[in-house]
Formats: structure tokens, sequence, C-alpha cells
């Protein structure tokens, strides 16, 4: 038995040379093995036929025998996790953490096979959570202050680039209380989203595209204008009938909401009654009472801002010595607690403000827009408070830190 598994040892030791001498042959005669192969089928074109769809045979069958070893095993493996999922979990772990490399260019190549599908899918998802993407962005904002700081120093060491972006923001200010000046509603200008940009655009196709989306948008606005008419020149008598309804509804211990929504509910009531608006859903009527509701803040805000800026300009007008010299006061105050001076005229407007924020209707008006405001009937004293000199008492402009504060 020795001699034997010598004799085939030597045997498939001499096999193996032969193979290794017949390889490298055909390498050193490439082109002759090529156009021998290539005679011979010219020469047996049935007999290649026959061989090539032989060995296509066995080549399916082979892929299909792995196929199905690859899909039993895969089943297996499922089924494995299925019943062990703490333990599948930690095995993908810990292959992860010893593969770091192979799991980054896994997703490498995974983003590069699906890119558009990928895109498509984050911007889907922007666009139905945009509320969510923005907080998470403003939690990475307070997560990583000195990142941010330091963008915004590298930013600031090109003075042409910072200049022009302060220059803009002086001019913007500028609009802004020129605005209010002239008794005109705010810009109310500001740059759309992505998301917002993607549905302006689907609209706009639709708009243009489909007659039904237009007769919807005419009915949106033709119910916009109702609403807004009635709500705005009824309002005493809604409000005095939803007060009525709230305290029918509350004798009975039914849920009654405040006064100005049921008064805006009884608007819409009143206007679909009129005017029917058979292709707008609950949705849109809801849309459209929260756009008249926002409507009508803007307007408040505007007259409560004309009136505000006519009181402050009265009374400053009347009581400018006083004025004067409790703006004096306060610089004295300030000096004394470390704090910079302000100008004089920008104090006793502050004053005037707080001696009348009390008086007038304000609930509408925003703190930075009474900011705004009071800058705005200062501009309407340019010279009031400067003294024989030409300029004012205080060096300083600066009229940070007293909006809250000046005034007793």
């Amino acid at each position: 038995m020795a001699t034997d598994r010598k004799r085939s040892s030597d045997d498939d030791a001499h096999r193996e040379r032969r193979r290794a001498a017949a390889k490298a042959w055909r390498e050193r005669n490439a082109d002759r093995v090529r156009q021998s192969r290539k005679d011979w089928k010219a020469r047996n074109p049935d007999r290649s036929r026959e061989l090539n769809r032989e060995s296509m045979r066995r080549r399916h069958q082979r892929h299909l025998r792995v196929t199905r070893q690859k899909a039993a095993a895969n089943e297996r493996s499922r089924a494995w996790k299925r019943t062990h999922p703490e333990r599948a979990r930690e095995t993908q772990r810990r292959w992860r953490e010893a593969h770091p490399e192979r799991v980054r260019e896994h997703h490498r190549r995974y983003y590069q096979r699906h890119r558009e599908e990928i895109a498509a899918r984050t911007q889907r998802y922007r666009d139905a959570n945009e509320s969510a993407v923005k907080q998470r962005r403003a939690d990475w904002a307070a997560a990583n202050r000195e990142r941010i700081t330091e963008y915004q120093r590298s930013y600031r060491k090109d003075p042409d680039r910072y200049a022009k972006t302060l220059q803009s923001n002086r001019e913007a200010r500028k609009v802004q209380r020129r605005l209010v000046a002239l008794e005109l509603p705010p810009k109310r200008v500001h740059r759309a989203t992505a998301a917002e940009r993607r549905a302006n655009q689907t609209d706009a196709h639709q708009f243009f595209t489909s007659a039904d989306v237009r007769q919807k948008y005419l009915q949106l606005a033709k119910l916009q204008n109702e609403i807004d008419r009635i709500a705005w020149n009824r309002a005493d008598d809604l409000r005095r009938r939803a007060v009525d309804r709230i305290a029918a509804r509350e004798r009975v211990g039914l849920f009654s909401g405040t006064v100005d929504d049921v008064a805006m509910a009884l608007a819409a009531a009143v206007a679909i009654e009129r005017h029917p608006m058979e292709r707008l859903t609950t949705d849109d009527i809801a849309h459209v009472i929260a756009n008249v509701r926002a409507l009508h803040d803007r307007r408040h805000a505007a007259i409560e801002a004309r009136d505000l800026r006519h009181a402050i300009i009265r009374y400053v007008e009347q009581r400018t010595d006083w004025l004067r010299r409790e703006a004096s006061l306060e610089n004295r105050l300030r000096e004394a607690a470390g704090k910079p001076q302000v100008r004089i005229d920008v104090l006793a407007h502050h004053i005037a403000f707080h001696a009348l924020k009390d008086r007038l209707p304000h609930g509408h008006l925003r703190l930075s827009d009474a900011m705004k405001v009071v800058n705005a009937a200062r501009e309407a004293h340019p010279t009031l408070f400067d003294e024989p000199t030409g300029r004012s008492r205080a060096a300083r402009t600066d009229d940070s830190g007293i909006a809250a504060g000046a005034g007793r």
C-alpha cells in the first residue's frame, strides 16, 4: 500500500507538472492557440455550437445551484436573526467595530450606486419634516457655538466682504425705519428655503396645467377676501355672538374655545353660506382662516405702530425740557454704575415710550417692532435735543440695553 500511495503521489505531481507546462506553452503561444481554435470552429461549426450549448447549460446549472445555496443560507441566517435578535445585533456591532474600513467602503459603494435615490429620499423627508429639520439644526448650532464663532471670525477676516455685509444691514434697517415713519407695512420678503421653492414650483406647475387647480385657487382667494371683509367690518358683532356661543356651550359642558377663534369661525360660516366652495376641503378652509388671522394681526400691529409713533412725537414735543432733564439724570446714573452713556435724544424717546406703552393698546406689536417705532419717532426730531453747539450731550449713539430699562 505504501508503494501504491507513492505511485499515486508521483502521478499527481506528474499531472501537475504537465498542466503547468501546458499552461506555460499556451501563454507563450497565445496567438497560435487562438488561431487554432478559430480554425477548428470553422471546420466543425455544429460540434462547436453543441459544445458551447453544453458549456452554457453547465454554467446555468452551476449558477442555479449556487443561487439556491445562497438563498437557503440567507433564509437560515434571517431565521436565526429573528430567533436571536440581541445576539445578531451584537455580532453586527462587533463586526463593524472590527472592520471600519470595510463598513465605510460599503457605504461609499452603496451611495454611488443609489445617489439619486438617496437624494430624492432625503429631499422628501426634509419637505415633510421641515420643523424637525430646523429644530435639529438649531440644536446643532446650540451645541457647536465654538465652531460657529470660528466660522464667523474667519468670515470677518475679509474686510471687503465684512464691510459689504455691514452696509447691507445698515441699508435694511434704514428701509425699515423709513417704512415705519411713512406708516407703511414692513417688508415681508424673506429668503425662501429649498423646500419652499420646490413647493412653489409644484404649485405653479399645477396652476398652469390644471383648470381644476386654477378654479380652486380662485375660490381660495374669493373666500379669503370675503372672510377678511366680514371679520374686519363686523368684528364687534362677531365677538358678541362668540361670547354668547361660548357661554351656551359652557353651560352644557362642551369645549368652547377662545373668543377670537369662535368669531373667526362665525365669519367663515357666513362667507361659505354666501359663496359655496365645493372644491375646498376643511384643511383649505383652515389655511384660509389662518391667513386672515395673520393679515388682521399685521393690520392691528400697523395701527398700533402708527398710534404709538404719533403719541411719542406729541409726548416729546410737549415735554422736551422734562425729558432732557430725565435723560441727563439717566446718563449720570449709568456713568455711576459703570455703564456707557447714551445720546440724550435716544434716552428721551425711550423714556417717552415707557411712559406711554401702558396707555396705548400694543397687544399685536412686538418689542423689536416697538423699538423701530421709537427710532422712527426720533427721526422726526433730528435737532430737538441738540446743544447750542449742534451736538447732543452724550457722544455714544448705541442704544442697546435701554429698551427695557430706560424711564422710571
